[in-house]
């Protein structure tokens, strides 16, 4: 919901102060992509979350996972010997210049995020339904 009010305010920003100057589909097939990364993490936030037993230990083991993946990709981007752990992230899958030149490739990445989102989720769903819940 996030996302598509702030594609929504944007396009009617745009429109309202820089008329027929924004390429409407790249910004929404660029929000979409951005969604199925959110998606993957959030599958894999989930799939922590219900792996853990105390609502502490996931919030940090999932804060340090985030936080760890961003990190990893700021000293992949700083390239010489660390250029090879770009691809240890998700966000690899996430390319903005190739979906803004309509890169069919960059455009298909974002699959894989949605593959691994369903895939996290229903691991999640599974490990929930055998866990048993104090009441």
């Amino acid at each position: 919901l996030m996302l598509a009010i702030c594609c929504g305010v944007t396009i009617i920003l745009c429109e309202y102060f820089y008329p027929n100057e924004l390429a409407i589909r790249h910004l929404l097939l660029l929000t979409a992509c951005i969604f199925a990364l959110q998606l993957a993490f959030a599958g894999m936030c989930f799939f922590f979350s219900c792996k853990c037993h105390s609502s502490g230990y996931a919030l940090t083991l999932n804060a340090a996972l985030c936080i760890l993946f961003y990190t990893i990709r700021l000293l992949a981007n700083l390239g010489g010997p660390l250029a090879f752990l770009r691809y240890a992230t998700p966000y690899t899958l996430l390319d903005p210049a190739g979906i803004l030149q309509s890169d069919l490739h960059a455009c298909l990445r974002p699959l894989i995020l949605v593959a691994i989102a369903i895939v996290l989720f229903a691991l999640a769903g599974r490990s929930f339904r055998k866990r048993t819940l104090p009441f």
